[in-house]
């Protein structure tokens, strides 16, 4: 596990450890010339929706975040560099498919997901192309922060159903791997999507993670 975590603070400090983990978060991207938005609401309306097992679990999750970025300056690596997603994956006590480890390029974005399709893990590449706040992104669910087409919401409905009942076991490249989506928050920025990769994980011992690998670019923006 990571020497930088420090245990979750106490339920009535979990607000101000979130915004304290955002701002953390923002300024680690502002020195790659990366823009991240802590929050819209300094309230934390999203957050304080949650409950306290959710928002412990966000917590954790902006943990692990940090520590992908304090490995880099650890390391004396770029932020954006794809040879910290294995690391930053470890301490997370994640197993990604070994057939997936050369398949991940420096321009590649990174996203990993719980099969109760809330966010795990976001790399630099990410936050290049959405506008949305990291209170968004990490306290609503995927299908709540951006319009898909109805090909591509279906198709990841049916990958949560087959991830939990064991049918993945290798990295794969999907039929259906090149869509736009629309952010319903931010600047509502149109991004297309060239899916490379999808490939399961172990979390905590389980199968109940999905990773995916993509190319992204900004077709337009409010």
């Amino acid at each position: 596990m990571s020497g930088f975590q420090s245990p979750l603070p106490p339920a009535q400090d979990l607000r101000i450890h979130f915004a304290e983990y955002t701002h953390q978060l923002r300024d680690f991207a502002a020195q790659a010339g990366v823009v991240m938005v802590p929050y819209r609401d300094a309230a934390l309306p999203l957050f304080g929706a949650l409950t306290e097992k959710a928002q412990r679990k966000v917590l954790q999750v902006l943990s692990h975040q940090l520590d992908f970025f304090k490995l880099a300056a650890e390391e004396g690596v770029r932020i954006d560099s794809s040879k910290l997603i294995w690391r930053a994956l470890a301490r997370m006590r994640m197993v990604p498919q070994s057939d997936l480890f050369d398949r991940i390029m420096d321009e590649d974005v990174v996203e990993v997901y719980h099969v109760d399709g809330t966010a795990l893990f976001k790399n630099l590449q990410f936050f290049k192309y959405i506008s949305m706040s990291l209170e968004e992104v990490y306290c609503l669910r995927w299908m709540d922060l951006a319009k898909f087409p109805p090909q591509v919401f279906l198709f990841f409905l049916e990958m949560g159903f087959k991830l939990r009942v064991a049918f993945y076991r290798h990295s794969f490249t999907p039929k259906f791997n090149r869509y736009t989506f629309v952010e319903k928050l931010g600047q509502r920025r149109s991004v297309a999507v060239h899916l490379r990769w999808v490939s399961p994980a172990l979390y905590e011992g389980e199968r109940k993670a999905m990773i995916f690998v993509n190319r992204s670019s900004i077709v337009s923006a409010e």
